[in-house]
């Protein structure tokens, strides 16, 4: 409500406000809780954190509604550190890792296709991720899809 113009491209963002309506930007998004922890900030195309209650089919449908991804629209990702409740190994070469993460406000589901990667049970995550729809049985849950390993 406070911008009176955005726009950008592949590489930049913009957006125009009015001068006196600065201060109140700045603490509308100092309120967003936006801020990335530095370790989990390392690449551009992380967008925020997110807490795991807010995952549902809205956030999905939005995010998808920016579809297509790829070259010059990057797929958003974003970041987490979450506890590890339980792990367990998928895939016909158990070449997947399957998680159940609790990050405080939440229990989701994680996937890490791909990856050799082993964590203790008791350790916690740090991730980038993408979000999954997994629909199954009539029912739709929003899973994270974990792209990158952080420690």
């Amino acid at each position: 409500e406070l911008l009176t113009a955005f726009g950008g491209h592949a590489k930049a963002a913009g957006l125009s406000l009015q001068a006196c309506d600065l201060k109140a930007f700045a603490q509308a998004m100092n309120a967003a809780d936006l801020v990335l922890e530095a370790s989990l900030a390392e690449d551009p195309t992380v967008i925020g954190t997110m807490n795991f209650v807010d995952l549902n089919t809205a956030c999905f449908d939005l995010v998808a509604s920016f579809e297509p991804f790829g070259t010059a629209r990057a797929k958003p990702l974003f970041a987490t550190e979450a506890k590890i409740l339980h792990q367990s190994r998928i895939g016909k070469a158990k070449e997947h890792l399957k998680f159940v993460l609790d990050d405080g406000t939440a229990i989701k589901t994680a996937l890490a296709f791909g990856t050799d990667r082993d964590f203790s049970e008791t350790h916690s995550l740090k991730c980038q991720f993408s979000l999954l729809k997994n629909e199954f049985n009539g029912r739709v849950n929003i899973d994270l899809n974990i792209e990158r390993f952080i420690n």
